[in-house]
């Protein structure tokens, strides 16, 4: 898969949020109010969104995950069908683990399904 990180202002100027494109033909971007915004790669109009019950701060793309997202926010995390635009999971357990903390990084491992988080008091979760 070939990412190709790019602001949300690089790409339209009235996206605010986390943004990302998977290939040459899809990017996801995210606005402060839960909308994400499904763009193609050659039009800057989007062309379908849908809401998640909180504010997303960053979108990660699982490598070999088909048409999945995981939308994070400062407490919970979500996977997303983008193809469907449907809620697959949500990670209950997280809450206990983060325990108060705020989520401000996620990145992905090089071990199939595992990612990383970094949290606010500079602790790491995997």
């Amino acid at each position: 898969f070939f990412f190709k990180q790019k602001t949300a202002y690089e790409m339209l100027r009235s996206l605010v949020g986390s943004e990302m494109c998977i290939r040459d033909r899809s990017c996801i971007s995210s606005q402060g109010n839960g909308r994400i915004l499904l763009h193609t790669v050659y039009n800057e109009e989007y062309e379908s969104s849908f809401f998640v019950d909180f504010e997303p701060q960053q979108i990660l793309h699982p490598q070999t995950y088909l048409n999945k997202i995981l939308i994070v926010g400062r407490s919970q995390i979500e996977l997303w069908n983008i193809r469907t635009r449907q809620l697959i999971y949500n990670f209950p357990t997280l809450t206990s683990l983060i325990n108060g903390r705020i989520i401000n990084t996620v990145e992905m491992s090089p071990v199939i399904d595992v990612i990383g988080l970094g949290l606010s008091d500079g602790s790491v979760l995997i």
